[in-house]
């Protein structure tokens, strides 16, 4: 019993690390990723977000909605992002996940970016990251008239702080970082200070075991005397970095 259930682990493992796989370059190929020596930091950020799962399970939940709501009567593929349909699709988030993800629209994360991502979905004049995580008064409106679902503005673990821009800015900063962290529920893991010099190995790495590599295969990605340990703490950093940025 408990080696078929190894085995069953093992299998879906596999068919995890596939689904984060698909839509990334072969990272044996050096010359797959030499663009991105050209990338801006929103390049970088989405590159590294689309390789999360988080990323991939919201915006496959919500093709396979999609896809069920336009075809009732057939089967629902279990990787609807797949399918040609959803090859540019932009799906509009709610201000909780929009918060959370820092997008409120989210493209198809198997497909990278040549341009930045925010230009490409509202123009020249593209929101920041901090601006997808700002609830407009419209947002509160229709949510003290009952027309929005509280989850939708804000789940569990997030809560809103309102600030006046007219007002001096210092004082009504003051304790927020110490008020955040005594609202944390777990404990977060330390996040390093970004290095970009070393995001080209993060991404590979990345990839890398996404393909099926092993530590030893990663080593070599690495400059200079690397091993098996030293391909792990890169990974480790490599997923420290996608969830910081």
């Amino acid at each position: 019993m408990c080696i078929k259930l190894k085995k069953r682990r093992f299998r879906l493992q596999v068919q995890f690390d596939e689904f984060l796989a698909v839509g990334c370059p072969n990272w044996q190929s050096a010359e797959a990723y030499a663009e991105c020596k050209e990338w801006t930091p929103e390049q970088w950020r989405w590159e590294f977000k689309r390789r999360s799962s988080e990323f991939r399970l919201e915006f496959n939940s919500l093709a396979m909605k999609d896809f069920h709501s336009r075809h009732p009567d057939e089967p629902i593929p279990a990787m609807a992002m797949t399918l040609p349909e959803f090859e540019s699709a932009k799906f509009h988030l709610t201000p909780s996940k929009a918060a959370r993800f820092g997008y409120g629209i989210l493209r198809n994360p198997l497909q990278g970016i040549e341009t930045n991502i925010l230009a490409l979905q509202f123009g020249p004049k593209a929101p920041s990251t901090l601006e997808q995580r700002l609830l407009n008064g419209l947002t509160m409106d229709r949510l003290w008239n009952q027309k929005l679902d509280p989850i939708d503005v804000l789940e569990p673990s997030q809560f809103a702080v309102v600030f006046d821009p007219n007002q001096p800015i210092k004082p009504q900063l003051e304790g927020i970082e110490e008020y955040m962290k005594s609202r944390r529920y777990w404990r977060t893991k330390h996040i390093t200070r970004p290095q970009p010099s070393k995001w080209e190995q993060y991404i590979r790495t990345l990839d890398a075991r996404h393909q099926g590599a092993t530590w030893r295969e990663c080593s070599e990605i690495l400059r200079g005397g690397s091993n098996e340990h030293t391909a792990r703490d890169t990974y480790r950093q490599a997923k420290l970095t996608q969830k910081s940025l």
